[in-house]
């Protein structure tokens, strides 16, 4: 009979406040021989669900504010998959480290569709209503949705999908 302690860990590693003491923590609490499955953000330029936001501001010369902390793709930044395994099994102790990445996609046929989605769950309700508010007050709003309609369409009519890279480390102790 095989027995394993598995712990799984959100893909809000990335954004924790400190990676390190997150790790360090997943190491401390598995018992030997045991197994995490930690997602992170992976590769961002396969990772077009946050970069059409931004994108559809800058098509229509609105600026982002400043984002005052780091990109929340810099674990996978820090030397890729090869990094990731080095620095687990380094400067954490697991035995062992497999990456494998998983691509999240938002199931949209057009970029109305897309937008739609978007504007209902990420930005109505999220981190971007006082943006959003603010493009409303200065009768931007129409054309940021505009520009993420058609940005969103030349990317599903060139096949791909809108969603977000993850990356999953599977680690054993």
């Amino acid at each position: 009979v095989c027995v394993c302690v598995c712990a799984c860990v959100c893909a809000c590693t990335c954004i924790t406040q400190d990676h390190k003491k997150a790790f360090a923590e997943a190491y401390r609490v598995l018992k030997p021989g045991g197994v995490a499955c930690i997602g992170i953000w992976g590769d961002e330029s396969n990772s077009e669900l946050f970069s059409l936001f931004p994108r559809a501001l800058k098509r229509i010369g609105v600026a982002l504010p400043p984002n005052p902390t780091r990109n929340n793709y810099h674990l996978q930044e820090r030397g890729g998959d090869v990094g990731l395994r080095a620095m687990m099994t380094k400067e954490f102790g697991f035995h062992r480290c497999t990456v494998f990445h998983v691509h999240n996609a938002v199931g949209c046929l057009d970029g109305k569709e897309f937008a739609h989605k978007w504007l209902r769950c990420m930005g109505d309700e999220g981190l971007d209503v006082p943006l959003l508010a603010k493009l409303r007050e200065t009768g931007q709003y129409q054309a940021m949705v505009e520009a993420m309609e058609t940005l969103a369409e030349e990317i599903l009519a060139a096949g791909r999908p809108i969603g977000l890279d993850v990356s999953i480390l599977v680690v054993r102790k």
